[in-house]
């Protein structure tokens, strides 16, 4: 079994500051989705999805000048 990237490592640790928001627009769902993902390692698939979750989300709340609880810290996933 691989090891875990520090990426899919850095994602379990943080997951609890911004999954509110993905919980209330995808789904608790898809948050326990991409727990999984980062536990099976599977960090160019979870990329992609905070990615597309990104592009998603509504910019008039989720925007540096709002800056919403935890968005900082999902950006550094996108940003990364």
């Amino acid at each position: 079994m691989l090891e875990m990237t520090d990426y899919c490592k850095q994602f379990l640790e943080k997951n609890s500051e911004f999954r509110w928001f993905i919980i209330r627009y995808y789904g608790n769902d898809k948050n326990e989705y991409l727990k999984q993902l980062a536990t099976e390692n599977r960090e160019s698939e979870l990329r992609k999805i905070l990615n597309d979750i990104w592009f998603q989300l509504p910019d008039h709340i989720f925007n540096i000048i709002e800056n919403p609880p935890g968005w900082n810290t999902f950006l550094e996933f996108v940003e990364e």
